[in-house]
This record gives C-alpha cells, sequence and structure tokens, in this order.
C-alpha cells in the first residue's frame, strides 16, 4: 500500500499550483435575525410586529438563498 501512495503522492504534488474559486459576497450567507420575544403583556400590536419582522427576517433569508441558488447556477455555465 505504501508503495502505491509514494506515486500519487508525486502525482498530486505536481499539480500544486494555486487555484482560487470564485466566492459569494459575505453578506449573501448570513441571515437577518430573528426578532426578540416581545415582552409581556403581550398585545396584538406587539404581536403583530413581532410577526412581521419574523416575516420580514424570512424574506430576507429566502432572497439570500435564491440569490446564490442563481450565482452558482451561473457558475456551472
Amino acid at each position: 500500500m505504501r508503495l502505491l501512495a509514494l506515486p500519487l503522492l508525486l502525482a498530486v504534488a505536481g499539480c500544486a499550483g494555486h487555484v482560487e474559486f470564485p466566492k459569494p459576497p459575505a453578506d449573501k450567507l448570513v441571515c437577518p435575525d430573528e426578532p426578540a420575544v416581545p415582552a409581556a403583556p403581550i398585545t396584538d400590536e406587539k404581536n403583530g410586529e413581532y410577526l412581521k419582522g419574523m416575516r420580514g427576517a424570512w424574506a430576507g433569508c429566502r432572497e439570500d438563498v435564491d440569490w446564490l441558488r442563481a450565482w452558482f447556477k451561473s457558475l456551472q455555465k
């Protein structure tokens, strides 16, 4: 097994060129934070703001995932 590994190691060493892969923008790799749970007593207004914030965080993350999906697809062409 060691005899087989030596030629493989030498072959890989010959291909040791630096390969640079494209990286997506850092802001597309994080999702917005979820809003904090409202403090008691919870009113309809507080609950509505919380749900609106949760929906906004989900939508922001969804947009980033869709953008990354299209970006990766464009790299495959």
